[in-house]
């Protein structure tokens, strides 16, 4: 569903949503976008690291592969 944003349907143009944290430096949000993907990690409790890749790329998926494994490996890290 797009983004009804006040100038969508102006040329053919949908407009996106801002970011989730506007202004922050890309280390902080790349910071924070690992946090939640962590605590989504720790909320759906996937059974392996298969499952809990594929849960990050159903609720993250404009995130980068290399950001959604790094989240994956610190939670199974303790787990297994």
């Amino acid at each position: 569903m797009p983004y009804p944003g006040p100038d969508a349907g102006q040329a053919g143009l949908t407009p996106r949503p801002a970011a989730a944290a506007p202004g922050l430096p890309p280390a902080a949000e790349a910071g924070s976008r690992l946090a939640a993907m962590r605590r989504h990690l720790e909320a759906t409790r996937p059974a392996s690291g298969n499952e809990a890749l594929r849960l990050l790329r159903q609720a993250f998926p404009d995130t980068p592969l290399a950001d959604r494994v790094k989240a994956a490996d610190g939670i199974h890290r303790y787990r297994f």
